[in-house]
């Protein structure tokens, strides 16, 4: 999985450089999430800008990846979502989950 990583004073910002996140390269973008070195950093902000569309699998790592954000008392963001990824995420109601913003 092509991405690529921003640190700045308080978080990491992670690009996801795909066009899609699906089961042939999710298992790929957890094993990213989960190497990553969180320390002195409050947010994660995953940029989704190149994303166009993501199955259950991609919604599951980012879901599992807010769960241990939260027992880290860190924040998960989620910027530059396509339409397509918003009307996803509305219909499974997990716009409520992530902080999701326009870049």
């Amino acid at each position: 999985m092509k991405c690529f990583i921003e640190e700045s004073k308080d978080s990491i910002i992670l690009k996801i450089e795909e066009n899609r996140i699906d089961t042939q390269n999710a298992g790929k973008l957890e094993e990213i999430l989960n190497e990553l070195d969180l320390k002195g950093y409050k947010t994660v902000e995953i940029d989704l800008s190149e994303v166009k569309s993501m199955n259950t699998s991609g919604i599951a790592k980012l879901l599992f990846f807010n769960k241990k954000l939260s027992k880290e008392g860190k924040t998960l963001k989620i910027s530059a979502i396509s339409e397509e990824l918003k009307k996803v995420f509305k219909l499974l109601r997990i716009d409520k989950v992530f902080d999701i913003f326009d870049k």
